[in-house]
């Protein structure tokens, strides 16, 4: 377990992350500033790769600046959420 951006590359692999979404953090910007620098780490460091990402806020995958293959709907408790699956070509 460790921040993204000290991690390896993860060329050809599957990537399931839970990435916080705000409810907790409270900051909006900062939040989507996270999203904006996952979708550009795994964009240049996990080509060949399928990531599986959990957003609480389905606002939050357009930040990714990827285009999810699916989307499917789910319950973290109460919350709704996605589990969005994002093949990375490379």
């Amino acid at each position: 377990v460790r921040d993204f951006r000290e991690g390896p590359a993860l060329e050809g692999a599957t990537i399931v992350t839970n990435p916080p979404y705000g409810r907790r953090l409270g900051d909006r910007r900062q939040v989507e500033a996270l999203y904006t620098e996952l979708g550009n780490w795994l964009k240049r460091r996990c080509q060949g790769s399928t990531a599986w990402i959990l957003c609480g806020d389905t606002g939050l995958v357009k930040k990714l600046g990827l285009r999810p293959k699916q989307r499917i709907p789910l319950y973290n408790g109460p919350l709704e959420c996605r589990l969005v699956e994002v093949p990375l070509y490379g």
